[in-house]
């Protein structure tokens, strides 16, 4: 019988009960977020081959970013990333603005630009690009005392979208938003 409780046996995307060697790496991940916003340690990219833990390290940034009181968006590097990651910022942060606002929901005043929660206003979804769209998504969940955390696995350089995200990350950096992005992808 094949053991696979073991932390020198890589998994297909789990995250281990142990990381070997990647104390450092973790501890820069989390003061930076710790730190104000615009820390330099809240922006990384992991580079390396198949198997050596990129995936599990994204997954285990997560996690402690989610005990901080961040909001988390894992996606893979594709063409729909950009709308995925607003999806899943509005998904994750929901019960964050919800909480918070119950009375405001029930007369119908919510956040500028959202009808419910962290759903857009039909203006907002059919005018506004991803900066703008991301940029209020950042608002609503800092008034809950939220930050936000983008996970990109599977990078690959140049494409459109990235260039996008890194554009929109700089500017939002600049603003003073409560925000980190952590990146994974092949060497």
């Amino acid at each position: 019988m094949l053991k696979t409780d073991n932390i020198f046996s890589p998994a297909f995307g789990n995250r281990p009960k142990a990381f070997v060697g990647r104390d450092d790496v973790i501890r820069d991940f989390v003061d930076g977020i710790e730190g104000p916003s615009g820390n330099r340690k809240r922006a990384t990219f992991f580079s390396g081959q198949r198997g050596m833990g990129k995936t599990a390290l994204l997954l285990e940034l997560a996690a402690k970013a989610e005990k901080m009181g961040f909001v988390t968006a894992g996606v893979l590097a594709n063409k729909r990333m950009l709308d995925e990651i607003i999806q899943l910022i509005q998904i994750g942060g929901a019960k964050y603005v919800n909480k918070s606002s119950k009375k405001v929901k029930a007369i119908k005043v919510g956040v500028p630009g959202f009808s419910f929660g962290l759903t857009f206003l039909d203006e907002v979804k059919e005018n506004y690009g991803f900066r703008v769209k991301l940029t209020l998504l950042c608002d609503a969940l800092a008034k809950c005392g939220k930050g936000l955390l983008i996970l990109i696995d599977e990078v690959y350089s140049g494409t459109e979208e990235i260039r996008e995200l890194a554009a929109t990350y700089q500017h939002l950096v600049g603003e003073g938003k409560d925000i980190a992005i952590a990146m994974a992808g092949l060497p």
